[in-house]
């Protein structure tokens, strides 16, 4: 179980979790892999993707775990989020996500609030461009045709003794 500690690592994870949520809720309609093999692979590969993890907010350790299972007829989906050991939902995370937004928000206007003003920096007027004198330029190259080559038919001769031996 992964342990999250920067403000951004906690908002991806939450953000991937609720994507997650919203794709797989409905999983047990769907069709499993026909193979055991093919479901071992998903069940492994949702696992690599959706780690579980681990996060600190308003004093309250938060818990995120994420299962998905195949069996022969059916796909399983399952997200347990604790908050302090107590079993919460997803409707709890996603006020954490918007907390932490606004949070950021706040912390950026405080920041740009107490950052010096920048100085204007006028544009200077371009200079006039009536009297531009150009070098000439080079000749260009010149580009001879290529020549169509036409491919010679071969003509054989036939001799009369090879039609001969060609009827037998």
């Amino acid at each position: 179980m992964k342990n999250l500690t920067q403000t951004t690592e906690i908002k991806q994870a939450i953000e991937r979790t609720i994507d997650c949520n919203e794709k797989y809720h409905g999983a047990y309609f769907w069709q499993p892999d026909m193979s055991a093999k093919g479901r071992r692979y998903k069940e492994r590969n949702f696992t690599k993707n959706n780690p579980d993890y681990t996060f600190s907010f308003n004093d309250y350790i938060w818990t995120v775990e994420h299962r998905y299972d195949e069996s022969c007829h059916h796909c399983y989906f399952q997200l347990r989020i604790f908050k302090d050991d107590h079993k919460t939902n997803i409707t709890a995370l996603k006020n954490v996500l918007k907390k932490l937004e606004e949070k950021e928000k706040k912390d950026w206007e405080f920041i740009s609030s107490h950052l010096p003003e920048t100085p204007v920096i006028k544009p200077q007027p371009k200079p006039e461009r009536e009297n531009l004198v150009f070098p000439p330029l080079p000749p260009s190259p010149v580009i001879k045709p290529r020549l169509k080559v036409e491919r010679e038919k071969l003509v054989i001769p036939i001799l009369p003794e090879t039609i001969n031996l060609i009827k037998k």
